[in-house]
């Protein structure tokens, strides 16, 4: 693998495809690892980005990571590319679709369905949505398991303060 971006090149050009500040400190550590990249590196960057009129880079909370696809493209050294060049299907993204059907508390199977019905084309596995639905839990939002969506939908008794919003009808 040939690098020829500098650490701060390929910082904003991840920002831009919408990865986390901890996904792109990853990545740079990979991509560079004799640089000296730390978090508040990358945080400042994705400041000035914003401060600076790229008024469509989100804050680092609202940022939905990049996917598997997207990974192994840049490591392969695939062009970094903006994130208003990211393919869209009927308007979104496989992972905003993937998002979607996570919070209709669907297992990740059902989750893969959904995405591979809008986009046949994706090499996406049950792996990329448990990654998809790990990052959604650690942003404090109450997403569900796969196991436990499975109890759900089984209609297995739960933990006490996990219910499903109330529109959600359990399917079967």
């Amino acid at each position: 693998m040939e690098n020829r971006q500098g650490s701060g090149d390929t910082a904003r050009a991840l920002i831009r495809q919408g990865a986390t500040d901890d996904e792109v400190l990853e990545l740079l550590r990979f991509l560079h690892p004799d640089g000296k990249t730390t978090l508040k590196t990358v945080q400042s960057y994705r400041s000035r980005m914003r401060t600076g009129g790229e008024s469509d880079i989100p804050l680092n909370g609202d940022a939905l990571g990049i996917d598997r696809g997207q990974l192994r493209e840049l490591i392969v050294g695939a062009d970094l590319v903006a994130a208003d060049t990211v393919e869209k299907r009927n308007g979104l993204t496989a992972r905003e679709v993937a998002r979607a059907s996570i919070r209709e508390w669907k297992t990740n199977a059902q989750v893969l369905e959904d995405v591979l019905r809008v986009w046949p084309e994706k090499d996406y596995d049950t792996l990329d949505i448990s990654d998809v639905r790990s990052r959604m839990r650690s942003k404090d939002e109450r997403i569900p398991t796969d196991n436990e969506v499975r109890r759900w939908q089984a209609g297995e008794p739960w933990a006490a303060d996990l219910t499903p919003p109330p529109e959600l009808v359990r399917p079967g």
